[in-house]
């Protein structure tokens, strides 16, 4: 049987000791991520490891895997999109500090008392990893006969600038 996994998390407690956390959540408890994907049935697995690097940055080293099932922006038909993700974030208390974190990090701002929202933070590296326009990568299949049929008609038109190209060459 497997443990509960914690929600909120006392990062500086973690990174000290160094913890990792693993778990899955179904994609149905993450209420901003169903509302953007089709089929809320699968589960999203993650691991992230807590740490202090050298500056004494706590970090948390994370890696997350969905199959999520999203609406293609061309054919309007279902497609289904990997994600498989690694991501770094430096914890700080204000975001006034995020200037002071190295580059390797994407900033995290932890909550008054240090702490932070797992299941917010795995949602939220899901949310970035999603393509800003579903497609396709292949061809989609126009199931609409007459606007293939417009797309060939427009083919065979002559070109408008044809003219102009004729006098350039007189």
């Amino acid at each position: 049987m497997s443990k509960p996994i914690l929600e909120i998390i006392d990062v500086m407690q973690f990174a000290k000791g160094k913890r990792v956390v693993r778990g899955r959540y179904p994609m149905a408890s993450l209420q901003r991520l169903s509302s953007i994907i089709g089929d809320a049935k699968e589960h999203i697995e993650f691991e992230v490891q807590f740490f202090l690097d050298t500056d004494r940055t706590v970090v948390l080293d994370g890696q997350i895997k969905a199959t999520l099932s999203l609406t293609c922006q061309r054919c309007l038909e279902p497609l289904t999109h990997t994600i498989d993700a690694r991501f770094r974030l430096g914890a700080v208390k204000h975001e006034s500090l995020t200037d002071r974190l190295s580059d390797d990090y994407e900033p995290l701002i932890l909550d008054d008392a240090g702490c932070i929202h797992l299941q917010n933070v795995i949602e939220d590296e899901l949310i970035l990893n999603i393509p800003h326009i579903a497609k396709h990568t292949t061809a989609c299949i126009n199931l609409n006969p007459d606007a293939a049929q417009e797309n060939t008609q427009t083919e065979t038109h002559e070109n408008p600038f044809a003219v102009l190209h004729k006098l350039k060459r007189q």
